[in-house]
């Protein structure tokens, strides 16, 4: 059997590839599947290397640097890589692909074959770990192989979003808890310096005991008092429940030690809670007790509604008892002022007088004379020079309001009344407005003549402006993503990132409902954040489906490589934006508690932003019209016919500096080379090292001349000989009609 020797020239940088198609060699060898030994040799001194090639197969050429080990199999596409040394001799590596993939070198003795894989399997250890990461479980893939249940998923996903949104919580304002109490004491008649002695001293010498405070800060006034309480930050509610029961608790225990005229403490640690509706009640007509009336009967009949925690009337004054006494008559009658006093002092006393023992049970026995109204205040007796005296024959006694009074509340300059409605916790605060204002309806109906209900804060309204605040945005941002999709990147892709939108929202929206999250200031602000980022990794997915199928890729291969490729990079995106409010998320503060809910948001949408890029988005690709095929040229027809034509010119200027352009190689060896230039085929010429460049007027206009630069870098190919000794051949390329 004949040995064969073959060349390839190359004509690119050495990383690049070249295909050559073995055609007819020689007429020992023009049966069309036949196989034929070809000799390589990888320097001139070293040894043989021997593969069996059909007839008829393609060679891929890759250009590296790495040296070659024996060849051990017949491979449909070989690959020849660039020995080391001088000689620019190309040999056949024993890697190679074909119809079952990629083999490695079954040689089990080949030492050299081992150390190249150790090599090559430490420098892809990283890259290959995330590819098997991915390929575990490829979500893409099953998105497009299950159709009918990823359309189920959606299907579900926007019905179960859309409840969800409509049966969110709407507040105004995010729940928080303000970690503040304040303590006041009244003293009447005491000065600010009694005040602090007597009783904030002993209340703040208390309060030392408890170690779960920030500070502890107490002011005096004449007649009253207070201390205010702030808790360390990052408390929970419970942590707070707790220690205002301590507070009261140790605040108790130092009461009988405060003097007599003390009254308090008065607790408040309601800061959290807030008025959702106000509504004035005015009557230019009724006294302010008839109002009063009037206001308490609305108060019942708003307490019934669902949703309602807490009814408070505001603006009403404490009705007093007022006796009215002229200095002259008691001077007159000889009755000091301070008689009177100890009068009403006596009768109104409520004391207990005892007990009675009955068969079974024991009854406690009192002492009431309490004073209820002006008349029994009236009929209070006291002596006088040995005479009863009834109080209102020396004074005047009358019922009034306290004055000045300590809060008035006025509505477009009227002394009105104010109800204040507070809404549960986690309430929708749209449907408890509605609720509220068909109530009023009816108690509107029945009111007494000249009675008007006037509604001045009305939290449902700001909240229904700001969802469609909200709804606002969404639309717009949805219109710049489809209209900046259909321009850049088309309308199949354009709709794809326009439809996984909604679907992101629909998710939002059911794990707030399930977190028991509202939609207030925070969360739709987040919300709106989030808009801009939400589409950003179903762009990336479309369009690396996009170009694959541009390539040729069928939609199952497209989708898969697009998840292999990108769902990993995506997913470290997405959590990196997301980490970028974790601050605020897990700030120990006030602020913390009212705009944690940034970061809880935001990073919830850009997870399910990259849940419905991995499979959802797929899907909708997958069902869009089948993307063109670019025309052969790469991108250049993309460009327009100018860069078309400048991007040739380019690569002819290319080609003429480094070898002629790609020719069918005719390869022959030995008398086969004669054989071949009998025929006609000229084969191209190839100018040994140092040989000098010269143009021969019979090589035809086609023939290009190497620069001495690139003979000196693509070395030589040499013929081998059956022996294993290499001879330089000289062969020229000529232009013919049929080409070259």
């Amino acid at each position: 059997m004949r040995t064969l020797a073959a060349t390839a020239t190359p004509w690119h940088d050495t990383k690049s590839s070249l295909r050559v198609v073995l055609r007819e060699l020689s007429p020992l060898a023009s049966t069309q599947g036949r196989t034929f030994r070809v000799r390589y040799a990888a320097a001139p001194e070293s040894r043989a290397q021997v593969a069996a090639l059909p007839l008829g197969s393609t060679m891929q050429l890759n250009l590296s640097r790495q040296p070659t080990g024996p060849a051990a199999a017949v491979l449909p596409v070989t690959a020849l890589v660039k020995a080391s040394g001088s000689a620019g001799v190309w040999v056949l590596d024993a890697k190679g692909s074909g119809p079952g993939g990629q083999r490695r070198c079954t040689e089990a003795r080949c030492r050299h074959h081992r150390a190249r894989h150790r090599t090559r399997a430490r420098s892809r250890a990283g890259p290959r770990r995330k590819e098997q990461l991915m390929k575990r479980f490829n979500l893409s893939e099953w998105a497009v192989t299950h159709r009918p249940m990823v359309l189920f998923l959606i299907i579900v996903t926007l019905i179960v979003g859309g409840l969800a949104f409509t049966r969110l919580g709407r507040l105004e304002d995010p729940n928080f808890d303000v970690p503040q109490m304040t303590a006041i004491v009244v003293w009447p008649g005491a000065t600010a310096q009694d005040v602090q002695d007597q009783v904030l001293n002993r209340i703040e010498r208390r309060l030392q005991e408890l170690d779960h405070f920030e500070y502890v800060r107490s002011f005096a006034r004449q007649g009253y008092g207070g201390i205010t309480l702030w808790m360390k930050g990052g408390s929970s509610k419970a942590e707070l429940e707790n220690a205002w029961y301590q507070v009261r608790k140790k605040i108790g225990d130092v009461r009988h030690e405060f003097p007599e005229g003390v009254r308090g403490p008065f607790f408040n640690d309601e800061y959290n809670d807030r008025y959702s509706v106000l509504y004035a009640l005015s009557a230019p007509g009724l006294s302010m007790a008839e109002l009063l009336n009037v206001t308490e009967d609305v108060k019942r009949r708003i307490q019934g509604v669902d949703g309602v925690a807490k009814v408070d009337v505001l603006g009403k004054q404490a009705e007093r008892v007022f006796v009215e006494i002229s200095t002259r008559r008691l001077a007159a009658l000889g009755i000091p002022p301070t008689a009177v006093f100890d009068a009403l002092a006596r009768q109104n006393l409520v004391a207990p007088a005892g007990s009675a023992d009955a068969t079974h049970d024991r009854v406690q026995v009192r002492v009431d004379g309490g004073l209820r109204s002006a008349a029994e205040v009236a009929n209070v007796t006291l002596e006088a020079g040995g005479q009863l005296l009834r109080l209102a024959d020396i004074a005047t006694v009358r019922t009034g309001y306290e004055d000045p009074p300590s809060l008035t509340i006025r509505h477009n300059g009227v002394p009105v009344l104010a109800i204040g409605v507070t809404m549960q916790a986690n309430g929708n605060v749209l449907d408890f407005g509605r609720a509220l204002e068909q109530r009023l309806a009816q108690v509107r109906q029945e009111l007494p003549a000249g009675v008007e209900i006037q509604q001045y804060a009305d939290q449902p309204r700001v909240v229904a402006e700001s969802v469609w605040e909200f709804e606002h945005s969404f639309l717009e941002a949805l219109a710049i993503v489809l209209a900046v999709s259909f321009l850049f990147l088309g309308w199949r892709t354009g709709i794809v990132v326009a439809a996984s939108v909604p679907l992101v929202l629909a998710l939002v929206a059911a794990v707030m409902y399930a977190a028991g999250w509202n939609l207030d200031r925070i969360s739709l602000g987040a919300l709106i954040i989030a808009l801009g980022l939400l589409v950003d990794d179903a762009i990336i997915a479309v369009e690396m489906m996009v170009v694959k199928l541009e390539e040729g890729w069928d939609r199952l291969r497209a989708a898969t490589y697009a998840y292999t490729t990108t769902a990993f990079p995506m997913l470290t995106g997405t959590l990196v934006t997301a980490a970028g409010f974790m601050p605020v998320g897990f700030a120990k503060s006030i602020a913390g508690q009212y705009a944690g809910g940034i970061f809880w948001v935001v990073g919830v949408a850009l997870i399910l932003s990259w849940v419905v890029a991995v499979v959802f988005t797929p899907y909708l690709a997958h069902l869009s019209p089948a993307a063109r095929r670019h025309r052969p040229g790469g991108a250049a027809p993309r460009l327009g016919a100018r860069h078309h034509c400048a991007d040739l010119r380019h690569r002819r200027r290319r080609h003429a500096e480094g070898a002629a352009a790609v020719l069918p190689h005719r390869i022959a060896a030995g008398t086969a080379g004669g054989t071949a230039a009998a025929r006609g085929r000229v084969l191209r010429r190839h100018r040994a090292p140092g040989e000098a460049a010269r143009g021969a007027a019979g090589e035809g206009p086609g023939h290009r001349v190497l620069h001495r630069l690139h003979r000196r870098r693509y070395a030589a190919l040499l013929s081998v000989d059956p022996a294993g000794t290499s001879q330089p051949g000289v062969r020229t390329v000529r232009r013919q009609d049929g080409g070259y």
